[in-house]
């Protein structure tokens, strides 16, 4: 009786570990699975940003920046265009490209792949997925030619939220796509000249003052206009 008792307690012991050992399995799997879901919607979004700049002819509609951009990324590539639009001097340009961040592939007409534009896609983990400008020769050195994009997940899916250039020959945090459109809009507050002391510069959620020297939030668009009318009839 003792024996079979020990017998039954060891085959239950061997049932729980292996119903153990399938549900570590399981969620494995799962974890897994879904982690190869979001790898391949992020390779995704990038390349179709690609296919939206490099297949769509001059002059015709790509799809909306807030299709690739997150949300804190277009914010500050809007504030860029206002500010170039509101302080830039004679002869500045303020079109600013809508793949400004692509690296310079050829143009393909129809059927756009990386392949024909001479692009390789490779996703670097931790949310990011590297484009490099493939060899055209085997005597052709390319490599130091890429892009990296850093992706983050919003409630509309992933979007690139910075991308990073590369320095000596690696991505660098210290040379990308945010802190250069921030020294942009550093640059054109530095030379502008306003003709009236407090004047604001309106940029959607964020605004710039004058008179402060800063950015600032929420700000009261009609006071700043009566301010300033009063100021003029002084």
């Amino acid at each position: 009786m003792g024996l079979a008792m020990r017998i039954n307690e060891n085959d239950f012991v061997r049932v729980v570990l292996a119903l153990g050992a399938i549900g570590l399995a399981s969620v494995a799997l799962t974890a897994y699975t879904s982690q190869c879901m979001e790898y391949e919607q992020q390779m995704e979004l990038v390349r179709h940003f690609y296919i939206d700049y490099l297949s769509v002819p001059e002059g015709l509609q790509r799809s909306s920046a807030s299709t690739f951009y997150s949300h804190e990324l277009i914010q500050l590539k809007t504030a860029r265009r206002q500010l170039c639009e509101k302080l830039s001097r004679h002869g500045d340009s303020c079109d600013y490209e809508h793949g400004e961040a692509l690296i310079a592939a050829p143009k393909v007409s129809s059927g756009f792949t990386f392949d024909k534009a001479g692009l390789m896609a490779i996703h670097s983990g931790n949310n990011a997925v590297d484009v490099l400008l493939q060899p055209r020769s085997e005597n052709e050195n390319t490599n130091h030619i890429g892009l990296r994009y850093l992706l983050v997940k919003q409630a509309d899916g992933w979007r690139v939220d910075n991308v990073l250039y590369r320095k000596w020959g690696v991505f660098s945090a210290d040379s990308n796509m945010r802190r250069e459109i921030k020294r942009q809009n550093e640059n054109m507050l530095k030379r502008a000249t306003p003709r009236v002391e407090g004047k604001v510069v309106a940029l959607d959620a964020l605004s710039y003052t004058f008179q402060d020297q800063g950015w600032i939030t929420k700000i009261d668009l009609s006071k700043a206009a009566l301010s300033k009318a009063r100021h003029e009839n002084q």
